[in-house]
């Protein structure tokens, strides 16, 4: 293993975890007993590294500032070298509502995890973007296929404009200066008026996505946006599925 990183206070402890929690998980290389590509295990290292957890609550001492030799480095393998959005998807109290109401744990810490990456992106990357999508569910957007579907199966209208089921829940907010877009009623980004454009304006080249749901509108986002030529990362603990069982699998 390369230890040029060894100078940078505290990263190689935060690395040799990572490591650590991979092999625990039987995730390996074949030379190491595997059978995880070598792509996949490096895919695996950086989003564990990037994950946020309690045990590494404070990230502070770690100078992610890329004009910086080594930590320069890390910078490219976080972000790709690439122009950054962190877009937060849908993270609203009706949603969060509907999964907690299902008996889903993930959502009791989800939103500290969003937050600590927010305070991360913001703190060693302000040259990247934030964007923070909003679904809005009033009658006024749905389709008739979708209001049938509501009424066959009893489910009540979310995330309507002007209530607070339609708020980001706190203490995920968005900033001065970050930028909110409204999803009418559907799942991807891409067709909501305006979305497309901005990621145009500064030539975002790679997406870091969190929020809700993993299996619906983060899906949704990804494809359209891997189908356009974006890069993509999906922070697996600050994204939770609606099906839950499709995530523990």
């Amino acid at each position: 293993m390369n230890r040029s990183h060894a100078t940078c206070t505290g990263l190689e402890d935060v690395i040799n975890e990572s490591f650590e929690r991979l092999w625990q998980r039987k995730i390996a290389t074949p030379d190491q007993g595997g059978s995880a590509s070598t792509a996949a295990y490096v895919d695996a290292v950086l989003e564990k590294f990037f994950n946020i957890t309690e045990s590494h609550r404070d990230l502070s001492h770690l100078s992610l500032d890329s004009s910086a030799g080594t930590n320069g480095a890390l910078t490219k393998r976080v972000d790709m070298g690439k122009k950054t959005a962190l877009v937060i998807v849908d993270f609203q109290n009706d949603l969060s509502t509907v999964l907690a109401d299902d008996g889903n744990p993930a959502i009791s810490s989800i939103a500290a995890s969003i937050e600590q990456l927010l305070s991360f992106v913001r703190t060693h990357h302000p040259p990247h973007k934030i964007i923070f999508l909003r679904f809005l569910g009033d009658a006024k957007y749905l389709l008739p296929n979708w209001q049938h579907r509501n009424e066959i199966l009893g489910r009540r209208p979310w995330c309507i404009s002007g209530t607070s089921g339609a708020d980001f829940i706190a203490p995920v907010q968005p900033a001065p200066g970050e930028q909110v877009f409204n999803k009418e009623a559907v799942f991807d980004a891409f067709m909501c008026d305006g979305f497309a454009a901005y990621l145009k304006q500064p030539e975002i080249e790679h997406l870091v996505l969190a929020g809700l749901y993993g299996d619906v509108c983060v899906d949704s986002l990804a494809k359209t946006a891997f189908q356009k030529g974006l890069y993509l990362t999906i922070i697996s603990d600050c994204v939770v599925c609606c099906t839950f069982l499709a995530q523990a699998g």
